[in-house]
């Protein structure tokens, strides 16, 4: 196996150039992270998800192109359909008369029994049904490894998919640290309706993306 430094480097920036941007993937690792709820899983999660579709759009994207526009639509739709249940879900959750999910008391039990539900299941969710992680990983970093030489490929995708590892990993546990500043109700508010509203911000803005007909 022969590792190319300069073809890791430069995919390592490319991915990380485009993954710093804030979305609706990197509001959940962050919120996950504020929680104190199973961050390390989250992240390596959605970093995983984040490498595979860029080893799958590496090597399989002459194979899988005309695939694409069909799988872009559906993503599309269900992507907005979730975004919308998690906004709503999040302003529910802000005008509750006590938010949930924010103590920090919780026992490993406690954490271990609310894994499927708060962590694993969503951060697929927000990984998976997110077209915008389809356009940077498979589409945009998928097509530009595809241009490599097959003995450079794999040098690219340990590179974009390290700078998804790196990015996930420092926001969560950088959000995690934080987190003693958000155990006042009135900090636990403010930021799910933030949240609330972001969200339906990017779900506008994946309706107004234009998916390869």
């Amino acid at each position: 196996m022969t590792i190319f430094p300069d073809v890791l480097i430069s995919s390592f920036l490319v991915g990380l150039g485009l993954i710093i941007a804030i979305g609706a993937q990197n509001i959940f690792i962050i919120k996950i992270g504020l929680q104190k709820k199973n961050v390390f899983l989250a992240a390596t999660i959605a970093a995983t998800c984040d490498t595979l579709l860029i080893a799958l759009g590496t090597i399989f994207m002459s194979t899988l192109v005309q695939l694409v526009p069909m799988a872009l639509l559906f993503a599309k739709w269900a992507g907005i359909a979730f975004l919308l249940f998690y906004s709503f879900n999040s302003l529910f959750n802000a005008l509750r008369a006590h938010p949930r999910g924010w103590s920090v008391h919780e026992s490993h039990a406690d954490s271990v029994s609310k894994l499927s539900k708060g962590v694993l299941i969503p951060t697929l969710a927000f990984s998976l049904l997110n077209p915008h992680v389809y356009l940077d990983t498979f589409l945009i970093l998928g097509n530009l490894g595809s241009r490599l030489s097959p003995a450079a490929q794999l040098s690219f995708i340990i590179g974009a998919g390290s700078a998804s590892y790196f990015w996930f990993y420092l926001t969560g546990f950088a959000s995690k640290l934080s987190s003693r500043l958000f155990q006042k109700e009135i900090t636990i508010r403010i930021f799910d309706f933030v949240v609330a509203f972001a969200m339906l911000l990017i779900a506008y803005g994946i309706y107004n993306v234009q998916t390869p007909q």
